[in-house]
C-alpha cells in the first residue's frame, strides 16, 4: 500500500510560510487561521500549499469559494500521504466540503460544468506522477 511517513511532515512556522506570502503579514494570518499545531501533507507541491495560503489569508483579490477549494486540497493531499487512493491510482479524485465524494476518470470539459453546484470541488489524478504532466488542477468557484 502506497503511503508516505506521517512523521515527515514538518512544522510550520512563520518563517517557514513566508515563501508564499503575497502580501506581508500572510504567514500570521494564515497561522491564525489554520493554528499552530497544522502541517503540511508531505506529498503537497509548494504551488498548491502557495495557493492555499493565498486562498485563507486574501480577503481582496481571491475567488469565491477559494477557501473552500484550500480545505478541499489539504484533504486530498492527506489522503494521498495515508495511502487512500492505493486502490484507485489509475482514476480521478473529485472532493467536496472536505470529504473525497467520487473516484473515476477524467471528466470532460462539459461533465466538470456539471460541477457549477458544488463551489470548492477539486479534481485530480490521485498518482501524484501525473500531476507533472497533468492539466491544471479543477476546481469550481462560482
Amino acid at each position: 500500500m502506497l503511503s508516505l511517513n506521517k512523521d515527515k511532515r514538518e512544522a510550520i512556522t512563520i518563517e517557514s510560510i513566508k515563501k508564499y506570502e503575497k502580501e506581508p503579514d500572510d504567514a500570521e494570518k494564515f497561522l491564525s487561521i489554520i493554528g499552530s499545531n497544522f502541517k503540511w501533507p508531505v506529498s503537497m507541491p509548494d504551488h498548491y500549499r502557495s495557493f492555499v495560503v493565498w486562498a485563507l489569508t486574501d480577503d481582496v483579490t481571491r475567488f469565491e469559494h477559494a477557501d473552500k477549494a484550500a480545505y478541499n486540497y489539504l484533504v486530498f493531499f492527506d489522503c494521498l500521504d495515508k495511502g487512500e487512493f492505493a486502490m484507485h491510482m489509475d482514476e480521478w479524485v473529485l472532493v467536496y466540503q472536505q470529504k473525497v465524494i467520487e473516484y473515476g476518470q477524467e471528466y470532460t470539459e462539459e461533465q466538470w460544468l456539471e460541477y457549477e453546484e458544488k463551489p470548492g470541488a477539486i479534481y485530480l489524478p490521485a498518482y501524484l506522477s501525473k500531476h507533472i504532466n497533468a492539466k491544471p488542477a479543477r476546481a469550481m468557484h462560482t
